[in-house]
């Protein structure tokens, strides 16, 4: 297979950075604090806190879990990412968050505070008391990043689950799936080729077959299929199992044509299975949520992954996968970092150093 070279961002200005964020999470932060880790020159984990909840009703019992969580990758020092639409809405969970950083020793590079307008470093006097305007477009790394990965944040994390609302098209699909399996579980062989028309196709999801999405919701049955569609999914997942040189448990073709994916087709192909989803009825949704939450575990989109393990245990307590991704994503271990960097401790108010993000 071919190997793209990744592409490579820097930057060393918050109105570089803070258009990045919704990028690396998902989604645009509103009333909550982000924290990025730092491993020495590594960009590391990204965690959000108070998200979809009063930031005052986040308990010291779960900063306690986060920072733990967060230490394991022993980082070396960390931004602290304050976001409010309510001025100082989010500044209490900010300092708590800051303190419970610095009683574990790691050192604060920075602390922002972010509004939807504005911009300013919190221990900083020579901010305008306004604070600085965001940038009225994204940054070029932003661009760059989009460009690259293809990603498309949602406005905001409720936004983000509601692409999980299941679609009036889910009737005709329980409808088909309860046709199918009147004549018995779809084969993986079918199962194959569903997928293949749902990944390879440049239909749009709302326009392929129901029987298509039937076919693929109930072939996940079997398990070396749904073993294949995860690798498929997930670049490097089998080297990092030890399985290394080993084919795929199902032979099937490469939806990308025998080249390696590229980020933009991953997130596409990701977006498809989202699409997918939101079209299956509650019966058969569980096994293919819970393989678009282990591949969002393996690429770092957390969000999206808790998401999509939540609502699969929902339709079926019972799926194993959906339990494992579900506890992983709930102690946010990551699977990767979110990109490679170094950071000079540069202090200055117009700059946080400088990080390179690798693509």
């Amino acid at each position: 297979m071919t190997t793209t070279p990744p592409a490579v961002l820097t930057v060393s200005t918050p109105a570089d950075l803070l258009p990045l964020v919704p990028h690396l999470i998902g989604y645009q932060p509103m009333d909550a604090v982000v924290v990025m880790c730092l491993n020495g020159s590594l960009v590391g984990m990204c965690m959000v806190l108070g998200s979809d909840i009063d930031p005052e009703y986040v308990t010291p019992a779960d900063i306690d879990r986060a920072v733990v969580a967060l230490t394991k990758s022993e980082p070396t020092a960390a931004f602290v990412l304050c976001y409010e639409t309510i001025t100082g809405g989010s500044a209490g969970l900010a300092h708590r968050v800051a303190e419970a950083l610095r009683v574990k020793g790691l050192d604060l590079t920075d602390r922002l505070v972010i509004t939807p307008t504005a911009w300013r470093h919190a221990a900083c006097s020579c901010c305008p008391s306004e604070g600085n305007p965001l940038p009225s477009e994204e940054s070029a790394a932003a661009q760059t990043y989009r460009k690259v990965k293809g990603t498309a944040p949602a406005a905001s994390r409720a936004a983000l689950r509601a692409r999980f609302t299941p679609t009036p098209r889910a009737a005709e699909v329980e409808r088909t799936c309860a046709a199918l399996q009147g004549e018995g579980t779809p084969t993986a062989h079918a199962g194959i080729i569903a997928w293949g028309s749902i990944l390879g196709s440049e239909t749009p999801v709302a326009d392929l077959p129901a029987s298509t999405l039937a076919t693929a919701a109930l072939s996940l049955a079997h398990g070396t299929l749904r073993d294949t569609l995860v690798m498929a999914l997930c670049p490097g997942l089998a080297s990092a199992l030890g399985l290394g040189g080993r084919n795929a448990p199902e032979p099937t073709g490469n939806p990308w044509n025998g080249a390696e994916p590229t980020p933009r087709d991953l997130t596409r192909a990701l977006d498809r299975v989202v699409a997918v989803c939101a079209d299956l009825p509650d019966a058969h949704v569980a096994q293919p949520l819970a393989t678009l939450a282990a591949a969002c575990w393996w690429h770092g989109h957390s969000a999206l992954g808790s998401i999509a393990a939540e609502r699969a245990l929902l339709a079926d307590s019972s799926c194993r996968l959906a339990q494992l991704v579900h506890t992983a994503l709930g102690s946010r271990s990551p699977a990767h970092v979110c990109g490679r960097g170094s950071l000079s401790r540069s202090r200055g108010r117009e700059s946080i150093g400088q990080t390179v993000i690798k693509l």
